[in-house]
């Protein structure tokens, strides 16, 4: 009876599995579709005011409403999604490069410089990210590439400790042994036996770390260190409808939900993948 139940269980979760993964991939799908338009013609000018438009409602004319300067929202909010996705695929791709350098020189090398990057790698980790972003940006000043170098950075450590594992795992399968009998570079060694070996694991993690800094990038914007005004963010757009949230509760409602689906959608991805991987 129980082997019965079992049995089920895990039928019911294979059947699941890929309703999650066409759902969480038709989510973040119709977010990116947005976001392009934003970076190739949003609908209406996301930078022009009128002042007798200043906090229309949702309508025709404006989908999702105005803000305080009668701009609309919606076309603002394609621009912030575009935005926050350079900024999400390029602190992710930052993170995936450089941990994985660190973890395939960590793991290759000797045990010394294995150890001693590794515990580099784990103090960087233990570091408030948070409060690493604020200092760089601090130090290098506000920007698109000074927010994908200052969110980016969060990632390397968890890149470089999975890659580090993943060759450290790698180095012992039997057809790698062969491929290292045989001659082969460390080099080809990793890059065509190694890396195909880390990559689901590392494609979870991708998922997860984009994640993570679409949401780093919405709370610095949100603080006013992240992109500056007049460029549209999610986070930007959630700080300025703060003040108006009793008079246009639509200025908080569309970004936050915006950036929830963004978010949610990414990593479901990841955890369906989790899930097939294991």
């Amino acid at each position: 009876m129980e082997q019965t139940g079992r049995l089920l269980n895990q039928r019911l979760i294979s059947v699941e599995r890929p309703r999650t993964i066409v759902l969480s991939s038709a989510i973040f799908v119709l977010m990116l579709a947005l976001a392009l338009i934003g970076l190739i013609h949003p609908p209406q000018n996301p930078m022009s005011m009128s002042i007798m438009d200043r906090f229309a409602p949702p309508s025709s004319a404006h989908w999702m409403g105005t803000d305080e300067f009668g701009r609309d929202i919606f076309s603002r909010l394609l621009v912030a999604l575009a935005t926050d996705f350079a900024v999400g695929f390029g602190a992710m791709i930052f993170g995936w490069i450089g941990g994985a350098i660190i973890g395939a020189v960590a793991g290759y090398s000797g045990r010394w410089v294995g150890e001693v990057l590794m515990r580099l790698m784990d103090a960087a980790y233990a570091f408030p990210h948070l409060v690493l972003a604020l200092l760089l940006l601090t130090v290098v000043g506000p920007g698109e590439l000074s927010a994908v170098f200052a969110i980016g950075i969060f990632s390397v450590p968890v890149f470089a400790r999975l890659t580090y594992g993943s060759v450290m795992e790698g180095k012992h399968l039997l057809y790698v042994k062969a491929a290292q009998s045989l001659g082969g570079h460390p080099l080809y060694v990793l890059r065509r036996h190694v890396f195909p070996h880390a990559l689901p694991t590392l494609l979870v993690q991708a998922a997860s770390s984009f994640s993570i800094a679409i949401l780093a990038e919405a709370a610095l914007s949100f603080l006013g260190i992240g992109i500056q005004p007049p460029a549209p963010t999610l986070g930007g757009m959630l700080s300025d409808a703060v003040n108006y949230l009793a008079e246009s509760p639509w200025m908080a409602l569309f970004p936050g939900l915006f950036l929830l689906l963004t978010v949610v959608g990414a990593t479901t991805i990841g955890d369906a993948i989790e899930g097939r991987v294991r």
